[in-house]
């Protein structure tokens, strides 16, 4: 079914606050309008809410604790990036926790023929997770 992308991110993001905000972190959203996607508003939720807490996990170290939740399209593909200012690499091996909740995302979205990419930000701390 064709869902609207900033709705579930929104969704998610309501979700999360709590908890978010009781680990003193700062959001920022940056939703441009996307054509619709095909998925369900609980898949990409749940894919959207791992995210978060895998991002709030690598911040836990460090001093800015800032997620920003970016989406844009480029022709027919619509993206989400989710950066965050932590010290600590992310990658889809189920080696840790974090680990595991990415691996439980990139199965998700990978169900709905989408991808998952993790980069952490050479230079500056910090890593981007792009759907």
């Amino acid at each position: 079914k064709k869902i609207d992308l900033q709705e579930s991110v929104l969704l998610a993001l309501e979700e999360m606050k709590g908890e978010l905000h009781v680990k003193g972190l700062k959001i920022v959203r940056d939703l441009k309008p996307t054509a619709q996607i095909m998925a369900t508003t609980e898949s990409l939720k749940f894919a959207l809410t791992e995210i978060l807490k895998v991002a709030a996990e690598a911040m836990l170290g460090s001093h800015e604790r800032k997620i920003t939740v970016t989406s844009i399209q480029v022709d027919q593909t619509v993206k989400l990036l989710v950066e965050d200012s932590g010290d600590v690499h992310l990658n889809t091996g189920a080696s840790d926790q974090i680990g595991l909740g990415l691996t439980a995302v990139r199965g998700v979205v990978q169900s709905l023929g989408g991808t998952v990419s993790v980069e952490h930000r050479s230079g500056s701390q910090g890593n981007i997770v792009r759907l």
